[in-house]
């Protein structure tokens, strides 16, 4: 439910928990007109991490103002989208499983090993132009 659909995670994540989210930047790698990030996804309240990913993002096909936002990395992508009223669509490529290694399970509070589950996605914008291609891993489910 929560990696099956055809939005983007960000405002998906933020209405499953009912809090906004947060971003915390692991590892950001500037080129000339891309950024690699990767990142985890936090709730603001109480810092609960919602999702592992790895992502690049086209920063030419962006407006200035928006452009800046995504190079100070302070909000995760789909805040920033919705923010700076970039019509866009979202385009899952793939879904899989991965079991977690190191870094993943750190992230994401859980014990390395646990099977997790994720999906490729693909942020177009409204001509059609891919501007961002995400690896998006969620934390395992509690019961």
């Amino acid at each position: 439910m929560l990696l099956d659909h055809d939005c983007d995670m960000t405002p998906a994540l933020t209405a499953h928990h009912g809090v906004p989210l947060c971003l915390r930047v692991l590892r950001s790698v500037e080129h000339a007109t891309t950024v690699e990030r990767t990142v985890i996804l936090m709730r603001t309240s109480d810092g609960e991490p919602v999702e592992f990913g790895a992502i690049r993002i086209a920063t030419a096909l962006f407006p200035d103002a928006a452009r800046d936002a995504v190079h100070a990395g302070r909000e995760p992508l789909g805040a920033l989208l919705a923010t700076h009223g970039i019509v866009h669509t979202s385009h899952p490529q793939a879904f899989f499983r991965v079991t977690a290694d190191a870094l993943i399970a750190d992230a994401l509070q859980c014990e390395p090993g646990v099977v997790l589950y994720g999906r490729y996605n693909a942020l177009r914008d409204g001509g059609g132009e891919t501007f961002a291609r995400v690896l998006e891993i969620l934390p395992p489910v509690m019961g």
